[in-house]
């Protein structure tokens, strides 16, 4: 019993250790996913017009079917 018992805890501690690595991975990601967000952001607020920044995002909408996002297509009013 004595050996299931270190077994067991033995278990414990590496479930534990790769939880704990996992997680880390996960804060890594979610740290480098923001900085990239933010130079985006930073770019798009210094560098592109209003107006072209707003037309930008009157075509984009997100496609429930294929989960993304997508631009809507262009359309030219010829007069």
């Amino acid at each position: 019993l004595f050996s299931k018992l270190q077994a067991v805890k033995a278990e414990i501690q590496d479930i534990q250790e790769a939880h704990i690595k996992e997680r880390q991975e996960h804060e890594q990601t979610q740290n480098e996913l923001t900085r990239e967000l933010k130079l985006k952001h930073l770019i798009i607020e210094n560098f592109i017009p209003l107006e072209e920044k707003n037309k930008i995002l009157n075509r984009a909408f997100y496609d429930e079917e294929e989960e993304c996002w997508k631009m809507k297509a262009i359309t030219r009013i010829e007069e």
